[in-house]
């Protein structure tokens, strides 16, 4: 069976010819120093978070919190992985920090330089999929524990923080939006495509793009 990193869907959000070039192709990355200093600016907000006086309770007592609708919970930054399956291929990821609210969910995605801003669009079907992972399929907690459906019946949100601060309004997971996604990346994934029709065509994109130096149908 296939396994996908969700991440993946931020590139097919981007330009799905990134999906091809690294999924199908198997392509190596062109190394960008605005993604190296994102992946520094994850690990310092973690390290930063991890100072926090969190709790430590069994692994009973976290899932039992966190599907009773009255409590408040927040768990430490990159501690929680999530998995579901969609027609034979399991997509899997890392959340950058979730919170609970009640009966509300949140799933927040830190973006540092040009993570968001413009482009930020391209994370939507990435961040469903979070949710979609948290309602439905597998949750692992860092230091052992997890659930399957753990927040089944929750109202669930995604936030994005610029910047690793200023978060914008959060908004609700609605499946509806994410199954045309899957759908279509079971197409791309068959091979449903010619490689011309997939292409951008921005040059914005194109110049950011870490597969540029191998993309024949780059826009100038």
């Amino acid at each position: 069976m296939l396994t996908v990193p969700i991440s993946k869907f931020a590139d097919m959000g981007f330009c799905e010819l990134k999906l091809v070039h690294s999924l199908i192709d198997g392509a190596r990355p062109r190394f960008r120093p605005c993604v190296a200093e994102g992946t520094r600016q994850h690990a310092l907000s973690a390290r930063e978070d991890a100072k926090k006086p969190y709790k430590e309770v069994s692994e009973k007592e976290l899932l039992d919190s966190l599907r009773d609708e009255k409590t408040s919970v927040e768990l430490p930054s990159e501690s929680v992985r999530v998995r579901f399956e969609h027609r034979g291929t399991v997509f899997s990821g890392r959340i950058d920090k979730l919170m609970k609210e009640g009966r509300k969910v949140f799933v927040v995605d830190l973006k540092f330089g040009r993570g968001g801003g413009a482009f930020a669009g391209k994370y939507e079907c990435q961040l469903l999929s979070y949710c979609k992972a948290l309602r439905d399929g597998e949750v692992r907690f860092k230091g052992g524990g997890k659930g399957l459906a753990v927040f089944s019946g929750m109202e669930l949100y995604y936030v994005i923080a610029e910047g690793g601060l200023h978060a914008g309004e959060p908004v609700p997971f609605e499946e509806a939006r994410l199954l045309p996604r899957l759908r279509r990346f079971d197409a791309l994934m068959r091979g449903e495509f010619e490689r011309r029709e997939l292409a951008c065509g921005e040059p914005g994109k194109c110049a950011l793009c870490e597969f540029g130096h191998l993309c024949t149908h780059r826009a100038f």
